[in-house]
């Protein structure tokens, strides 16, 4: 199950949804981890990619808030990590293949992350906005941040929420 919040523009009067999302699927995973290896999450993470064997990252989706200028954003953690045990790791399964095999992790979840892996560095989101350093804020926190409508752009908060299913998002 997601959670949708729904709100209502005070100013134009537009009626519109959020779903706060709290994983990434594989396909988003195997294309962020694609993109870190094209550098296109910079040169250190790219430099950290290449130099790491069976680097993982934190793919759950977090949110962000910029002290600077009020903004935020939803966004894949990206922290990166490497295996506690570099032997151990490649004789783990995904599908019918070891990550030996593959060359590479091709998914890591949270519990991974958590026995499997040890922190290397932590990603820094940079506000779209203003370009400030954002800071990563609670589930309670992200519950109560006004949202932009679509239409005006005017910020409000939420007016309700909702459980939906995720086969049906």
């Amino acid at each position: 199950m997601e959670r949708e919040f729904e709100y209502v523009c005070s100013k134009c009067g537009k009626k519109y949804y959020y779903i706060k999302r709290l994983v990434t699927s594989w396909t988003k995973y195997r294309n962020a981890l694609e993109k870190i290896a094209n550098g296109e999450y910079g040169a250190e993470w790219k430099r950290i990619h290449d130099s790491t064997p069976y680097v993982a990252f934190d793919s759950r989706i977090s949110t962000y808030f910029c002290d600077s200028c009020g903004d935020w954003i939803r966004e894949m953690d990206l922290s990166l990590y490497e295996p506690n045990d570099h032997e151990d790791i490649q004789t783990k399964y995904y599908s019918d293949k070891t990550i030996g095999q593959l060359g590479y992790v091709p998914y890591a979840t949270s519990s991974d992350l958590e026995y499997d892996f040890r922190l290397i560095k932590e990603y820094e989101h940079k506000c779209h906005n203003c370009g400030s350093i954002m800071r990563k804020i609670s589930n309670e926190e992200t519950d109560n941040l006004p949202c932009p409508c679509p239409v005006c752009k005017t910020k409000n908060l939420k007016t309700r929420e909702h459980l939906v299913s995720v086969f049906y998002l």
